[in-house]
Order: C-alpha cells, then sequence, then structure tokens
C-alpha cells in the first residue's frame, strides 16, 4: 500500500475583525438637504404675512424698550425676555433677544422677519435632523432618511411656535441641540480625521442651545445615549469611565453651571417655581403632577400619531388618583412604550435610544422638579418628538418585512400633514382670528377674553371690547393687564372717570405695572392738574428708567415749559 504524503499546513494567526465601515458618508448630500430647507419654507410661507398677536408678541416686539435703541442692546442679553416691556419672568434667553435687536435694528419691528427666523430655525432643526439620522441609520437609503425628516418637518404640532412670531425659542434651540447631537456623533466615528473640532462644535453648539431655551439642560443625558447607542452597534468606542470623562464630563460642567447661574445672578423670578410662593393641589403633591405627567405624555403621542383636535391655550386638569381612567390608560400606553425600549436593547438599541430621548427630553416640561407656568402645550413635545421619529426609522430596520409597509406610510402621511399645517397657519394670521379659534375650545380662560377684547379694539369697535374685557374679569380677576385694557376702552369712549377707576384697580394689583401710572398721569395733564401727574410719572420713571418720553415730559412739567396736546389716556 503507497502512504498518502499528508502536507503541513501553517497554523492559521487569528486576525482582528476589521474595523466596522464608517457610518458617515463622507459626501454631504446636498439635494436632499436643499429639499427639506425647501419644504420647511413652503409649509410655512403662508406665515410671512402675519400679524403680532396680542401678548407675548405685543410684550416681546411692539412695546419692547430694549428694541428702540443700540444702546438697550446689551440689556437684551443681560435680562429676562420681557425686561424691555417692564414685567418680570424667568425667562433667560440671550440668543433669541439678541436676534430679535438686530432685526428690529436692521429690518424695523415689523412681523415678517420674525416669522422668516422662525421658518429658518425650523429648516435648520429638520437639516441637522436629517444629518444625525443619516449617522444613526447607514443603512437605511439617503431618500428614506429624508423621508424621515420631511414627516417631523411637516408635521401640524409643530405649528404652534413657528407660526407665532415670538415662538423662535423652540425651533432655535431645537437647531442647536440637533447640532450638537450630530457633531458629537461624528467626533466619535472611528475613521474621522479631525474629531476634536466636531467636539468642540458640540460644546459650542450646547452653549448656544442653553442661551436659547432652558430646556436644553437634558443634551448631556441625550449624548450619553447616544454614545451608548453608537457603542451597542461598533460604530463608537465603548463608553468607559476614561470615556465618560474625556468626552461626556465638560458637557455635564457647562449644565452645572448654567444651572448655577440660573439660579443666582439670572434668577430673575424664581427658575425653579412659576408659582413663586402660592400653593395649590399641584404643587403641592408630588404624586398628582406624576399622575398628571403620564396624562400628559400619552396624549402628546396621541397627536402625535393622529394629530387631531390640536389648539394652543390648552387647559388640562390635574388627576389625583392612579385609578382614574385616564391616568390607568395613560399608564398602560406609556408602559407599553418601555417594555418596548426594554426589549429593543440587545436586538435594535435605536428603538431604546429614540424611546428615551422623548421622555429625557420632556423633563424639563415635567412638572416634577421645575414647576412652569401650565401642564400641556403642543409645542412643548417639539423636541421629544424627534425620538419617536428616531424609533420609527428603527422599527424599519428591526423589522425588514414591514419596512415597505412603514416606509410607505411615512410618505404617503407627508402630503397629508403638509396640507394640514398649511391650512392650520391662517389661525395665526392675526390676534382677533387666533383668539377666536382658541376660544372655540377654552371658553373658559380670561386671558383669551382679554385678548380678543384688544384686538376688537383695535378696529374701533370699543362696546364689543369692553363685554370681553368684563366677561376676562368674571372669569379670573387676577391680572393688571385686564383693568387696564378696559380702562383703555372706557378712554377711547371719553368715558374718563372710568377709565381712572380702571387704572387704579391695575395699580392695586401691580404697584410695579408703570403702564397704569403712565395713563393716570395723561388723565391728569388733561385735567391740568399737572402736581399729580408729575407723581405719577415719577413712579412710572422709578420702575423704568427707560421711558425717554415719559422722562421729557416730567422735564417740561416740572420747569413749566409743559405745552398741552390733544390728551390721550392710553
Amino acid at each position: 500500500m503507497s502512504k498518502k504524503k499528508h502536507r503541513h499546513l501553517a497554523p492559521v494567526q487569528p486576525t482582528a475583525p476589521p474595523p466596522p465601515a464608517s457610518p458617515i458618508s463622507p459626501a454631504f448630500p446636498l439635494p436632499y438637504a436643499l429639499c427639506i430647507i425647501l419644504a420647511a419654507f413652503i409649509l410655512y410661507a403662508n406665515t410671512l404675512g402675519h400679524q403680532f398677536i396680542y401678548g407675548d408678541d405685543e410684550h416681546m416686539f411692539v412695546k419692547n424698550v430694549y428694541l428702540s435703541d443700540w444702546r438697550f442692546f446689551p440689556n437684551l442679553l443681560t435680562e429676562n425676555v420681557k425686561a424691555g416691556f417692564g414685567q418680570m419672568t424667568n425667562h433667560y434667553r440671550p440668543v433669541q433677544m439678541g436676534l430679535y435687536g438686530i432685526i428690529a435694528h436692521t429690518a424695523g419691528i415689523t412681523p415678517w422677519p420674525f416669522h422668516f427666523l422662525n421658518i429658518l430655525c425650523h429648516a435648520a432643526s429638520g437639516l441637522f435632523l436629517f444629518l444625525l439620522l443619516k449617522d444613526l441609520f447607514p443603512e437605511l437609503k439617503l431618500w428614506q432618511i429624508a423621508g424621515m425628516a420631511l414627516l417631523w418637518v411637516a408635521h401640524p404640532i409643530q405649528v404652534e411656535d413657528i407660526a407665532m412670531a415670538n415662538g423662535t425659542a423652540t425651533p432655535l434651540h431645537g437647531a442647536w441641540l440637533l447640532a450638537s447631537l450630530w457633531a458629537f456623533a461624528r467626533s466619535l466615528d472611528r475613521q474621522q480625521q479631525r474629531p476634536r473640532l466636531f467636539w468642540f462644535c458640540a460644546l459650542g453648539a450646547f452653549a448656544g442651545a442653553l442661551l436659547s431655551k432652558e430646556s436644553a439642560i437634558v443634551l448631556p443625558a441625550l449624548i450619553l445615549g447616544l454614545h451608548w447607542t453608537l457603542a451597542r452597534l461598533n460604530r463608537a468606542e465603548a463608553l468607559t469611565i476614561a470615556k465618560a470623562l474625556s468626552f461626556h464630563l465638560p458637557f455635564w460642567a457647562l449644565a452645572g453651571l448654567y444651572m448655577l447661574l440660573r439660579l443666582t445672578v439670572f434668577n430673575f423670578a424664581d427658575t425653579l417655581n412659576f408659582y413663586q410662593g402660592t400653593s395649590n393641589v399641584f404643587t403641592e403633591n408630588l404624586i398628582y403632577r406624576f399622575y398628571t405627567l403620564m396624562t400628559v405624555l400619552a396624549h402628546g403621542l396621541k397627536i402625535l400619531i393622529l394629530p387631531i383636535g390640536l389648539h394652543p391655550e390648552r387647559n388640562w386638569p390635574v388627576f389625583a388618583s392612579l385609578l382614574s381612567a385616564p391616568v390607568l390608560a395613560s399608564a398602560a400606553g406609556l408602559g407599553a412604550l418601555l417594555i418596548l425600549a426594554a426589549w429593543a436593547v440587545n436586538k435594535e438599541p435605536r428603538i431604546s435610544f429614540g424611546v428615551f430621548w422623548f421622555f429625557a427630553a420632556y423633563a424639563p416640561m415635567s412638572n416634577l422638579l421645575a414647576k412652569i407656568n401650565a401642564l400641556f402645550w403642543e409645542h412643548w413635545f417639539y423636541f421629544p418628538s424627534l425620538g419617536m421619529f428616531i424609533a420609527l426609522a428603527a422599527a424599519t430596520v428591526a423589522w425588514p418585512r414591514a419596512k415597505t409597509t412603514l416606509m410607505a406610510l411615512t410618505l404617503s402621511a407627508i402630503p397629508v400633514l403638509s396640507a394640514a399645517t398649511i391650512y392650520r397657519n391662517r389661525f395665526w394670521r392675526n390676534s382677533e382670528t387666533y383668539f377666536s379659534y382658541c376660544l372655540r375650545y377654552e371658553p373658559e380662560t380670561a386671558k383669551l377674553w382679554n385678548n380678543l377684547a384688544m384686538a376688537v379694539s383695535e378696529k374701533g369697535d370699543e362696546r364689543r371690547a369692553i363685554e370681553y374685557y368684563k366677561e376676562a374679569v368674571r372669569l379670573n380677576d387676577a391680572h393688571p393687564e385686564t383693568h387696564h385694557n378696559l380702562a383703555n376702552a372706557y378712554s377711547s369712549l371719553g368715558e374718563i372717570a372710568l377709565a381712572e377707576e380702571e387704572f387704579k384697580k391695575a395699580i392695586a394689583m401691580a404697584p410695579q405695572f408703570y403702564h397704569s401710572h403712565l395713563s393716570l398721569a395723561g388723565i391728569e395733564i388733561y385735567r391740568k392738574n399737572y402736581k399729580r401727574a408729575i407723581v405719577y410719572l415719577e413712579t412710572a420713571v422709578g420702575i423704568n428708567p427707560h421711558l425717554d418720553q415719559a422722562k421729557q415730559v416730567l422735564e417740561a412739567l416740572k420747569s413749566g415749559q409743559f405745552k398741552p396736546r390733544e390728551p390721550t389716556a392710553r
């Protein structure tokens, strides 16, 4: 028998697995980026003809003395957003107010440039969402990713702040946050040649977000979640302690510094408690706030899926029992979502990240820690809703069989949501339209009656305005502005005694409300009682030292050089 010759093979040396391909395409997808930007402008083009709306628009634009002269520009950057109107709020947003100052001095205090700014910020948010999704989902085609971004851009839940001139803070901080997350994702890419540059851009964008809106404080948690997600997908280095210290600690430190400043130097009106010493069943019971929060989150998810019954200025009940039907139903729905997120940790971590994003991003509006001035606003879901769109994109990857169906639903929903957004924009075109729209849903809200009265008063219908003001007082007699406005209506009809009475009621409710002091000075000048007029003017100027015209009248009265003109008590 012949012996078989055996070939001796050299032992195979174990080799390291090849590094995963970079999830980031080197080519910038310009056509898709332009498509998203163009879509945002088309969707909201009909807001460019909108007027200012009574309320915050009036306070932040029309009657904001800090927009009247460049010398007040530093005040816009160092004081609360309504300081130029003479009101104290706990909102410190210097980037927003700085942009308003630049626009006011270059284009004037006219509505369209401020609406243009909102659209531009929303378009930027859509663009950075697209870029972030592109890095998170390299297995999806660009047109599919663009479809997801367009779905969010077109959703009518976004209208509330894009169509309102003073709503800039929401899309502005959204753009900063998304830019920061995208830049951070790039800094984690193993094949990125300039990772530190992107990291510094991410940190800088976070600073911009914090100075645009307070709710940006959640970004360090989201960046941590993003890093964990990319590491689970083997697209970034593992989240070690050393990595956390070098990459993440500066974001937490910046957030801590911001909180320290907001609670000290920039604590204008009790940053963590809008109610400022007053108490009620909501503010005093954490468990009630938690029950209520569950119903808010569940309804937010509902209107994201089926945007029906959308309206601003929404009243929301406080729930005091876990066993109430809305709380139980909400707990069941949110619980199912959390179970899905837990299941997806090992199978598709991007679903888990999207769910985490939704809950974490809503935390500043939860009323659990910081007690804020409302329970439900649709625009509070502007940034949190992005988490659900990330989860939706992840679902198309996790369930390939359902991918075609999900993408078909996404693409077919875009024109429907776009039409709804364009249609809904029209309710913000002027004050009378807006507040009439709100009162259809919330007829028991005093502020809405006051602002509707202001709208009809501007048209010269003072009798109807007086009826609306009285209805506002009947519903909630807690606002000096209502009495001040009612006094203005009486003054326009020549009923000076009634006007004087209402101006004094406004001052009794809020002694720092300098507008009524000025109006009472006008009445005393009309009566030629200059000594009393001087007292009112001195009080007004003492409250707001930037009232240049009032100072001139005061000096003329004191020197005896005042020349009476046609009086007005407004």
